[in-house]
């Protein structure tokens, strides 16, 4: 019985591993598409500048696209942070962040405040 309780822990303990993995490989996706955004809505505002009406529409698809992506990404995210908190939480990385054992997270802390910036 003992043996079986251990397997169990340890399989949630890799499940919950592979979690955060996943969250720190969404937020460090989340922080590539920012970039890409920014990008983006600064070529769409010089096109604006030169009147460049095709342009303008072009890079518009790329934007929605762009924010449909980061869109699913922060379902994801949310999704993980049900997973690793449980229904009853807010599911934040703030919430995350304060159940964790010091310097257990400071890699998804990290990730969070270059996001905020």
């Amino acid at each position: 019985m003992t043996t079986a309780l251990a397997r169990t822990a340890r399989r949630a303990d890799s499940t919950a591993a592979v979690m955060l993995q996943q969250l720190c490989e969404g937020l460090s996706q989340d922080l590539r598409g920012y970039e890409a955004l920014r990008a983006l809505l600064d070529r769409q505002f010089h096109a604006a500048l030169r009147h460049e009406s095709e342009t303008m529409a072009a890079l518009s698809a790329e934007i929605l696209a762009q924010a449909a992506e980061m869109e699913a990404q922060r379902t994801r995210r949310r999704e993980l942070l049900v997973g690793l908190l449980g229904r009853t939480a807010q599911p934040s990385l703030r919430t995350l962040l304060g159940r964790r054992p010091a310097g257990t997270a400071d890699a998804l802390a990290a990730l969070r405040r270059s996001i905020e910036r």
